[in-house]
């Protein structure tokens, strides 16, 4: 029985030992067997990673040190990198030695992770809370779109359509990009989001309310009606009709939040706004973890850290000293009882 491609590559790799000067090519190598599991965007972030690891201790680094990848991470703290992208980077790298070390291109004693982490030299998870728009911000900008909506402004109606979609489900820019109207359901209000953009590889229907149906209506009333058009949400300036893309509804939320006059913040802010504001409101987390389809309840239990400002006021409104006579009493009750 002829072996998959995917153990062939791993054999080949075990029989031909790495050499000086292989770097890149271990890097491709990982490269093309995490697109069988992984997303496109997933790779290029791996690609840009191991390119500039690799760009940094040179091709002929072989193999990895542990005093090359600190030396790394100590040029990335001189050019001011953030924390959190130090971390992330750190988590690629770990990925990619451990599959070296899965493949018996490296040693276990001889994995620079191993080394790092007996040396406790790692980088620290900033473990920050998820950054997402205020409430009163998220407010802001859809009541400013719902206003240019009124006056029939074509891409205020299709970006409040948008924003209030991404912002109700959950859902991400990419997928936001690319979904096609055939996976729209007005009259159950869900849409069915493709494995390719779930982390668990699983088609994915997630549900929106009246308001967001009430918002779609009004856009696809005036969307561009031809046979090649496929997407729920397409450009309306230069190519009328054509994808819009992940890149252009990030620009396009930076020019509005701008004329709304609210902080500007990435377009995954939304996903995070939409997390806690579910909880907020009182949506169970295993409900809010369905919606946003992550895999682990660890994930989703990020979200309950919350907003600093969200626990300020919980707190200094509802006062436990005020309801401290009542509830004492209600229990003293409940006790008899």
């Amino acid at each position: 029985m002829n072996n998959p491609p995917q153990l062939r590559l791993i054999k080949s790799s075990r029989r031909n030992k790495p050499e000086a000067g292989n770097l890149r090519h271990q890097v491709q190598e990982f490269l093309q067997i995490k697109k069988r599991t992984c997303r496109p965007t997933t790779i290029r972030t791996y690609g840009s990673v191991l390119g500039q690891y690799a760009s940094f201790v040179g091709d002929t680094h072989w193999p990895p040190t542990y005093q090359g990848i600190l030396n790394w991470f100590d040029h990335l703290d001189a050019a001011q990198v953030t924390e959190t992208t130090v971390y992330s980077y750190w988590v690629h790298l770990r990925t990619f030695l451990n599959f070296l070390e899965k493949l018996e291109v490296l040693l276990p004693q001889h994995n620079p992770v191993r080394i790092i982490y007996k040396l406790e030299v790692a980088p620290d998870d900033p473990d920050l809370p998820p950054v997402s728009f205020p409430p009163e911000d998220t407010n802001t900008l859809l009541n400013h779109l719902a206003e240019l909506a009124q006056n029939d402004d074509q891409e205020a109606i299709r970006n409040l359509a948008l924003i209030r979609l991404a912002y109700v489900t959950g859902v991400r820019e990419a997928a936001i990009a690319t979904l096609p109207l055939a996976n729209l359901n007005l009259r159950r209000k869900c849409v069915i989001i493709p494995a390719e953009y779930n982390k668990n590889k699983k088609d994915q229907e997630v549900y929106f309310d009246n308001q967001v149906k009430t918002d779609l209506q009004a856009w696809l009333a005036i969307r561009p009606h031809r046979d090649d058009v496929v997407n729920v949400f397409v450009s309306l300036r230069g190519q009328v009709g054509a994808a819009i893309s992940p890149k252009g509804i990030y620009a396009m939320l930076q020019r509005v939040c701008e004329a709304a006059g609210i902080e500007r913040r990435k377009f995954h802010a939304l996903r995070h706004s939409s997390a806690l504001d579910a909880l907020d409101a009182g949506i169970s987390i295993e409900k809010v973890q369905k919606q946003l389809g992550h895999a682990s309840l660890t994930t989703t239990m990020k979200y309950l850290r919350g907003r600093d400002e969200d626990r300020r006021r919980a707190y200094q409104e509802y006062s436990l000293s005020d309801s401290l006579a009542k509830r004492a009493a209600k229990r003293l009750v409940d006790l008899e009882e």
